[in-house]
């Protein structure tokens, strides 16, 4: 075979590309990838929240909450403003007093 030919893939390394859509799609699915199983809180961790829960909502004292949202934990520093019972939210006003409305079943941790 001739020199010329035996590149391996170099022959190709110039004329590479990556169409937009191509790296979206690698994008999202290393997004898919990375996403976490929602844990399971057994009874004694749930009453634990519980116990959190009420002492944080009596004193206005500032919690860490840990929540569960579209496959990955995230965290979110404030104090408990109000408990809708209807719609299972918690009213979260942080320290830049904004409000954030969290589902009481999305709540992993309380701290």
């Amino acid at each position: 075979m001739r020199e010329y030919l035996q590149r391996g893939n170099k022959l190709w390394e110039g004329s590479r590309m990556f169409l937009p859509q191509h790296k979206q799609a690698l994008l999202d699915h290393k997004k898919e990838q990375q996403k976490v199983k929602k844990p399971e809180l057994d009874e004694q961790e749930l009453e634990e929240l519980n116990q959190t829960f009420h002492m944080a909502l009596a004193n206005k004292a500032p919690v860490t909450f840990t929540y569960y949202q579209e496959g990955q934990f995230s965290e979110l520093v404030g104090y408990i403003d109000g408990f809708l019972r209807d719609r299972k939210e918690l009213r979260i006003i942080d320290q830049s007093q904004q409000i954030h409305i969290l589902k009481t079943d999305s709540i992993v941790a309380l701290k």
